[in-house]
């Protein structure tokens, strides 16, 4: 099962023993639970020859409690499901009113039924049954925080494009630092997003990716049948539940077909789906409700996001170099001085409508599908606050944030140290970028010494303004690890680049 752990325990202790001899074996198993580093599901299941136990009527509930408190043996059974969180399923008694074949559980979706047709003779002590239990049940997660979202595809970007380009840009930017402009640009544009893009509750769903609407209203209609089969024990009930299961099998197998066929159809157009697809079998997706790091146990969203946080940032090297740009001497070979540089709004709109529209947002929450769809009108504020940027050799601390994503490696997933950090800079900052600089670092960026890097830009002859921006763009850069919709407090980046 991948790194979700199952125990299952088959269980057979002979008539007349002593109190002893059940104590023993609980306590053993309750220390074995309790030891083992990450338990998921436990099933006990097996003849314990328990004849004094009284359990609860199941008629309300589907699990079963002993009863009799004034019994020794009851008093050990007790104490070792609560210990363990564990409860007992089956209420089906045999010819003499009791239940010796016991099945414990700490899986809430268990149910235990009636066998109506035996493969084999029915033994009048221990009268068969069969369990349902959720054998492939995703381990839980972290869920989504349940925000608005803004629905982009959604908007009329003809009333949009109207709105951005109503604004006077160069007045409104041009007094103003870099760092306070682009505040002022996000502040005028996030006015324009709540305006004009429809926000609704983000859309969740328990069901897998290819169950369509008719699929899932014949699968409540099929658990209700079963719900009363269960309760009344009629014919009828089964009957009714049998026909809803036949149909809810054969609509499932098309559902499923016509969705496999879909994939490879679009498989070289959305390669998403495929993925999603292969996330969705693997039972994989999302991190763990409760991670472990350094001896620290977090199993609220906001505290494992921290500790994230804290594990990624722990990679990070504080250097105490300082940058001379002035005595730093030339590349010989170098007889170019590059100190200014300038973008031009043709360049600006190329690189806009070129975006992947299928990529998400940064830490700004504008996504590519808005500046792809806005690229025309919004390019004339972005080729101020770019130049504005190169010219100051600022780079504004909104774009120097990131976004981390943590991705799971390899070994127990609710040890923070076995994933590593995705980070994702908002689309904006990614368009100024250079495209690359080729230097003779090792692979190590996230231990990269940042004036190291910017000794060898000298060097080879970046200089000025231009300099000056390198220097900002990879210092004083921050990360906030973000899962779900939670967010992590923000650290300091002190050595690498995002």
């Amino acid at each position: 099962m991948g790194s979700i752990f199952h125990v299952i325990c088959g269980v057979y202790i002979p008539p007349n023993q002593d109190l002893d001899i059940y104590t023993t074996f609980l306590n053993l198993l309750q220390y074995y639970f309790n030891n083992m580093p990450i338990i998921d599901k436990i099933y006990i299941a097996g003849d314990f020859n328990l004849p004094y136990i009284e359990w609860i009527d199941p008629s309300t509930q589907t699990y079963s409690l002993p009863c009799d408190t004034n019994n020794a043996l009851t008093t050990t059974m007790s104490i070792f499901l609560r210990a363990t969180h564990t409860r007992q399923y089956n209420y089906i008694k045999n010819n003499m009113g009791r239940i010796l074949d016991l099945f414990i559980s700490n899986d809430e979706a268990c149910c235990c039924e009636p066998v109506l047709n035996p493969l084999v003779y029915i033994d009048c002590l221990h009268p068969p049954f069969h369990v349902r239990i959720s054998w492939f049940r995703q381990r839980k997660t972290i869920n989504s925080d349940p925000t608005l979202k803004y629905y982009y595809v959604d908007a009329d970007y003809a009333i949009i494009n109207e709105n951005i380009n109503s604004h006077d840009w160069l007045d409104i930017l041009q007094g103003y630092p870099v760092n306070t402009a682009c505040m002022v640009f996000y502040e005028k544009l996030n006015e324009i997003i709540k305006s004009n893009v429809p926000v609704r509750p983000a859309k969740s769903t328990n069901y897998p990716i290819w169950f369509n609407r008719p699929l899932i209203h014949i699968f409540k209609d099929k658990e209700k049948a079963w719900i009363k089969w269960k309760k009344y024990n009629s014919i009828a009930h089964y009957e009714e539940f049998s026909i809803l299961r036949k149909r809810f099998k054969t609509l499932s197998k098309q559902c499923f077909n016509n969705y496999i066929a879909a994939i490879e159809d679009s498989l070289k157009q959305d390669v998403k789906k495929f993925w999603s697809f292969i996330k969705t079998t693997n039972k994989k997706s999302g991190i763990p409700s409760c991670m472990k790091y350094n001896g620290v146990v977090a199993d609220e969203p906001e505290k494992i996001c921290n500790l994230f946080a804290k594990f990624f940032g722990s990679v990070y090297e504080q250097s105490d170099k300082i940058l001379d740009t002035v005595s730093s001497p030339f590349n010989d070979i170098c007889n170019t001085v590059l100190s200014d540089y300038n973008i031009t709004k043709d360049c600006i709109i190329v690189a806009l409508k070129s975006l992947d529209i299928s990529k998400g947002a940064g830490p700004d929450g504008i996504p590519p599908f808005f500046l792809k769809h806005t690229a025309e009108s919004i390019s004339t504020p972005l080729h101020i606050l770019y130049n504005k940027s190169l010219q100051e050799g600022t780079v504004p601390n909104v774009w120097k944030l990131a976004n981390v994503t943590p991705v799971y490696k390899s070994g127990n997933e609710n040890i923070v140290s076995n994933y590593r950090p995705i980070s994702l800079l908002s689309t904006l900052a990614k368009r100024v970028q250079v495209d690359a600089v080729y230097t003779d670092f090792c692979k190590a960026f996230d231990k990269l010494d940042q004036d190291i890097l910017l000794q060898k830009l000298a060097f080879n002859g970046i200089r000025g303004n231009l300099l000056r921006w390198f220097s900002s763009y990879v210092k004083n850069r921050s990360q906030q690890v973000c899962i779900n919709g939670f967010t992590s407090e923000v650290i300091k980046v002190t050595s690498g680049i995002i």
